[in-house]
């Protein structure tokens, strides 16, 4: 039995690629890290686009449709008023209500960056990339951000 592999991350923009945290250091990240297991350095990207709904168009038609056929029941179906009219659009509209189909969508997707190519990416966006990092405190290796740091 082939042991399980690590899950991978792969740079969106490179296409380098790198395993996640491992579980020893897993086990000190808070559960509500957002980043998860996310390798050291590496940034998550989440663009969202707002698009047509491809499903509103059908939507819109098929209410268009319900309207005619109502009114094409009715005698004189040539002469019917604006009220009339008005009032079939607001049954039709209230059979529909539980139906109704939004006209965007928002696509999201999650892209990742390797830490060599990330200032690539924020220069392309006009992006300050590591804004507010001076404030950090300075964490030595293997140490904690409390302990002094040898200079």
């Amino acid at each position: 039995m082939k042991p399980a592999e690590s899950p991978r991350y792969l740079c969106s923009v490179s296409g380098l690629s790198a395993a996640a945290l491992p579980d020893e250091v897993m086990a000190v990240v808070p559960d509500e890290d957002p980043l998860d297991d996310l390798p050291l350095g590496w940034s998550r990207v989440t663009v969202e686009t707002r698009m047509e709904n491809p499903r509103y168009m059908v939507f819109v038609e098929a209410r268009q449709t319900l309207i005619d056929q109502t009114l094409s029941m009715k005698e004189n179906a040539e002469e019917t008023t604006e009220h009339e009219r008005a009032l079939v659009e607001m049954l039709v509209d209230a059979q529909l209500g539980a139906v109704a189909v939004p006209p965007f969508v928002v696509v999201t997707e999650e892209l990742y960056v390797h830490p060599d190519y990330m200032s690539h990416l924020s220069d392309a966006l006009g992006v300050e990339g590591e804004e507010g990092a001076e404030d950090l405190p300075v964490v030595p290796e293997n140490g904690s951000a409390d302990a002094p740091v040898q200079g």
